[in-house]
């Protein structure tokens, strides 16, 4: 992961607000989500850092990791849905992780509906920065095509 994602897990571990909940406008609803989904951190000893950022681009490749026979490379986003936002890429398979920059809203569970649906009412908006975010996913899905992306929120979905 990015070095900004491993150190957000530590603040959750050390029971410090994360960088969502350091957001006064963002802090209710990640508390709740916390609280309604039994969220806990991942433990330390997984948390692998891969890279971090150094430069300014909207995306930043951060590394790259064998897993198998293939290679997954890593780029942390600049932050328009959460500092720390980590995009894993694999080529060879035409496979994106995007985290929570895209989310598939029509593959959403009944209860991922119904939850979403509580957003608006305890907070602004899910973003840092809504124009980079809404920059950031349009950004992968031009450098994208073809690609499987395996969202944060929802089911899978070729774009």
């Amino acid at each position: 992961m990015a070095a900004d994602c491993c150190r957000n897990f530590a603040l959750e571990r050390a029971g410090q607000p994360n960088f969502r909940e350091q957001n006064p406008l963002h802090s209710p609803y990640a508390r709740l989500s916390r609280v309604i989904t039994r969220y806990t951190p991942p433990p330390e000893e997984i948390c692998t850092i891969v890279g971090d950022r150094t430069g300014d681009d909207l995306f930043e490749h951060i590394g790259s990791r064998p897993f198998g026979r293939w290679t997954f490379d890593f780029y942390q986003g600049k932050g328009g849905h959460v500092r720390g936002e980590t995009v894993i890429v694999c080529d060879e398979l035409k496979l994106l992780f995007s985290g929570d920059i895209y989310v598939n809203i029509r593959g959403f569970s009944d209860e991922q509906r119904e939850f979403n649906a509580l957003a608006p009412f305890l907070m602004t908006g899910v973003e840092t920065d809504p124009a980079l975010c809404r920059q950031s996913r349009e950004a992968l899905l031009q450098t994208y095509p073809g690609y499987r992306f395996v969202p944060g929120h929802g089911a899978p979905e070729q774009k």
